[in-house]
């Protein structure tokens, strides 16, 4: 018989060590970096589109302006935002008026046809695939 002897001792010390390198929340940021960039792709494409629009205004907006910006959280989880910087620089404040119009303007959705066309659940399973295809490295690295 060709095979390895494996204890209940190596089986959880191997356990142990894929769930360590499993829960490393960097490469949990980057995985979800990962698979949120065609949501962010998106919504540059619609902006750079309003900018382009015959008979269009100049906001100031560009594609520059949107960003995948991590989130701080109290229990330890990963969380990003996709979208407008705010703050003092930021352009969120313009892009609220573009997404939903004011009362002497139309509105000029850019964020709800990105979120429609790549975000829900199209996120979740580009997530879903970054995630097996890291359990799987990991894996290998433990066996």
């Amino acid at each position: 018989m060709i095979g390895a002897k494996v204890t209940a001792g190596t089986a959880a010390a191997r356990l142990r060590q894929a769930g360590e390198l499993l829960s490393d929340e960097k490469a949990l940021r980057e995985d979800m970096r990962e698979a949120a960039e065609p949501l962010a792709d998106r919504m540059k494409e619609n902006i750079e589109g309003i900018r382009g629009r015959k008979g269009s205004f100049h906001t100031g907006l560009t594609a520059d302006d949107v960003t995948i910006a991590d989130q701080p959280t109290t229990l330890g989880l990963v969380k990003l935002k996709i979208g407008l910087t705010s703050g003092k620089e930021g352009r969120a404040f313009i892009g609220r008026f573009l997404e939903y119009g004011t009362s002497r303007m139309p509105a000029y959705s850019w964020c709800r046809p990105a979120n429609d066309a790549e975000g829900g659940a199209h996120l979740g399973s580009r997530l879903v695939a970054i995630a097996r295809r890291r359990i799987a490295s990991v894996l290998r690295r433990v066996a």
